[in-house]
């Protein structure tokens, strides 16, 4: 299941000093105000683009995932230098501001009522003059069973034959029963017809 979540966030902007990034300072909740993801912190902000601050976001989970099943918080794009916490406890940190990352959640999730919190540590110079520093993509939140298919592990490889027929390779990582293994699928008989795909192998 997969559930956008770009709703009911908060942010707060402070002035960059390292203290600022200790999950206290997330957690207090002076200084919040309702934002929508995505967001930018900088649209608001023109006089002051290349001012350093530390960013926080947090948004209350809203689920509990069902006995046996797995929580992970995805995110499509922050800028950047992010560390995702839930409550008090650090999940994951993640460093790029243009690749897209996600972190399980399972076992830091006890309640519908716990706390996403986001930290995003924005300095400049940085790769660009304006660089949209925040949560700048959609977040989502999947819930799958302990079986499935790894997030974006998915490789599709289609190669023509001289026969006009196509030859599909795909792999795709996946956890089945607690073990990570690579699953390879071959199917060597598709025909490709006016942009539609007909299966007959």
């Amino acid at each position: 299941k997969k559930t956008l979540i770009n709703d009911n966030f908060e942010c707060k902007i402070l002035q960059r000093n390292e203290d600022f990034l200790n999950i206290s300072h997330g957690i207090e909740a002076e200084m919040y105000s309702p934002v929508s993801i995505p967001h930018d912190t900088m649209i608001g902000d023109a006089h002051n683009f290349y001012s350093d601050r530390i960013i926080w976001y947090r948004r209350k989970i809203g689920v509990t995932p069902s006995e046996g099943n797995r929580l992970f918080l995805y995110f499509e794009g922050v800028y950047m230098d992010a560390s995702v916490y839930i409550n008090e406890s650090l999940v994951g940190k993640w460093v790029n501001g243009y690749t897209s990352f996600y972190f399980e959640v399972t076992d830091y999730v006890k309640s519908s009522e716990d706390y996403i919190y986001v930290s995003i540590d924005y300095h400049c110079p940085n790769s660009r003059w304006y660089a949209g520093p925040g949560i700048n993509r959609d977040v989502w939140l999947y819930e799958s069973s302990g079986e499935h298919f790894v997030i974006d592990s998915l490789y599709v490889c289609p190669k023509k034959q001289d026969d006009e027929k196509w030859l599909i390779n795909a792999t795709v990582d996946a956890i089945l029963w607690e073990i990570f293994t690579n699953v390879t699928f071959h199917c060597d008989e598709l025909n490709l017809h006016e942009g539609m795909i007909y299966d007959k192998a």
